[in-house]
């Protein structure tokens, strides 16, 4: 029997995508205040101080190789199989870190982890792309990226406090996602699959490109804070790895609060606008990091991030939704996912000449890049006539 349109009103329907959601930031989030410690542990080992931050962002890499395959398969075989397997594999790989004995099998498992990442993400996001539209869609993906910042604001502190006792323990945490696989058995629905349109199969949208671009480019500008931000806080404000993970987590609440407001801030702003804004807001929050004197300061900095971070995100996948079938729903996020977690992964590596300036040089000349970008974001849809929404 095919399933009823009141079937996605499921609280339990609800609650499990939510749920696989906010394993995504728990991904990175978790570890990121082990990060030092990882990097004393392994300090003998040559190029160690590369390879830690690679431990918490290889696994963008591999989220950006898997993420076609993952959205193929999203279409060829549902995405209900994709997401129950990438439940399972994700705890699996996961707390594979919890044994490593070198940076080489830590970067395995993570590797690993991001094909789960890569499957978990993109069919939790077409099951929500299938199940909701228009105003409803909105709200509900607003919803999931609050949901996202409100995983890093539990899983951040945890993984500090498990960090403060050893390093390993972290790892841990990634068998969380075995609580959600019974209930993503038991409660999804696999949408009726629909034919591709003629002479569409295989193709996208060139207007997908674009966002692709500027999804990239938001998360190599966005993603200094979780690669650099716990060597700023540790080394140069003497902040300890649990408060690390609570102060980061703060900027992740601001983050989940924000999207929460997303659906009535699209009801007065064009797509280009809300992404201009929030990247401004976003640059403007680094270079205020970079330049704090103190913690008073960088929390600040932190508000203007979450501000700018919970507008930008749910909008890219808003925007990029508004451009899917259901025959490519798949392969459109997940080439959205690869954008995303590519950028991810070469952040690090292309603001690593900036950190032999200083921690806080990275951030404020970053920020001004990310400032810059949105800026002309909004500069260029004022331009073209792109305007404040009137109420209907």
């Amino acid at each position: 029997m095919a399933p009823t349109a009141r079937s996605a009103d499921s609280f339990v329907v609800r609650a499990t995508l939510l749920a696989a959601s906010m394993l995504t930031i728990m991904s990175g989030a978790t570890i990121a205040p082990a990060l030092p410690a990882m990097q004393e542990r392994f300090k003998h080992e040559p190029g160690s101080e590369l390879e830690v931050r690679l431990v918490l962002t290889i696994i963008g890499l591999a989220i950006a190789v898997f993420s076609p395959l993952v959205g193929w398969a999203a279409d060829r075989y549902g995405r209900k199989p994709l997401l129950l397997f990438s439940l399972a594999l994700y705890a699996l790989a996961g707390v594979s870190g919890f044994f490593a004995q070198s940076v080489g099998q830590l970067l395995i498992g993570r590797v690993i982890l991001g094909l789960a990442v890569a499957g978990t993400m993109n069919a939790s996001s077409a099951l929500i792309a299938d199940y909701f539209q228009g105003a409803a869609r909105n709200r509900f993906v607003g919803l999931q990226s609050a949901f996202t910042g409100f995983g890093g604001v539990v899983f951040l502190p945890l993984g500090g406090i498990l960090a403060g006792l050893d390093w390993h323990y972290p790892f841990l945490v990634y068998l969380a996602s075995l609580l959600i696989l019974p209930t993503a058995l038991a409660a999804l629905y696999e949408p009726p699959k629909q034919a591709a349109q003629p002479g569409t199969a295989g193709s996208l949208p060139a207007s997908v490109w674009p966002l692709y671009l500027l999804a990239f480019a938001g998360m190599v500008l966005f993603y200094v804070g979780p690669a650099n931000g716990p060597f700023r806080l540790q080394r140069d404000f003497g902040v300890s790895a649990s408060q690390t993970g609570f102060l980061v987590a703060f900027m992740t609440l601001v983050t989940a609060l924000t999207a929460l407001q997303y659906s009535r801030v699209r009801s007065r702003l064009e797509f280009p606008q809300i992404s201009g804004l929030g990247l401004l807001l976003m640059g403007l929050g680094w270079v205020v990091v970079g330049l704090a004197p103190g913690i008073p300061v960088v929390l600040l900095g932190f508000v203007l991030v979450g501000l700018g971070a919970g507008l930008h995100s749910p909008n890219i996948s808003i925007w990029l939704m508004s451009l899917t079938r259901p025959d490519n729903r798949g392969r459109v996020l997940g080439g959205l996912t690869g954008a995303i977690f590519l950028g991810q992964f070469v952040s690090p590596i292309l603001t690593q000449p900036l950190v032999q300036f200083g921690l806080g040089t990275t951030f404020w000349a970053v920020g001004l890049v990310c400032a810059a970008v949105g800026a002309g974001m909004l500069a260029r849809a004022a331009g073209l006539g792109v305007g404040v929404k009137k109420r209907g």
